[in-house]
């Protein structure tokens, strides 16, 4: 997985991608990236949220509102950047460009 940090994407809080995870026991079906659940520069992957990467993006499996420190403005600056970064996030997804590429192609919101 791959550390966006706010100052590279313009949003308020860690983004984390991943892959489609072929070389590893458990595969996910759909592209989707981890989000930092608050703000802040110090992110908690261990309690981050996934996220589809789909031009409607949307939380993958049960979430609550309490589970979420984040304003609906920086949920739709979210979903702002990743229709921004679609192509790049998607040709990551499925290996055609390294982490270190797509942070190249990185576009700020």
């Amino acid at each position: 997985m791959a550390n966006i940090r706010p100052h590279e994407s313009g949003l308020s809080m860690n983004v984390w991608l991943d892959d489609s995870g072929e070389k590893r026991q458990v595969q996910h079906k759909s592209p989707r990236l981890k989000v930092q659940r608050n703000k802040g520069r110090v992110g908690q992957f261990d309690s981050a949220l996934s996220v589809s990467i789909c031009m409607d993006p949307d939380f993958l499996g049960r979430v609550r509102d309490s589970d979420i420190e984040l304003s609906r403005k920086d949920l739709e600056k979210l979903g702002e950047w990743i229709q921004l970064n679609q192509v790049e996030l998607l040709r990551h997804w499925v290996g055609e460009i390294s982490s270190i590429e797509f942070g190249s192609l990185v576009k700020k919101v």
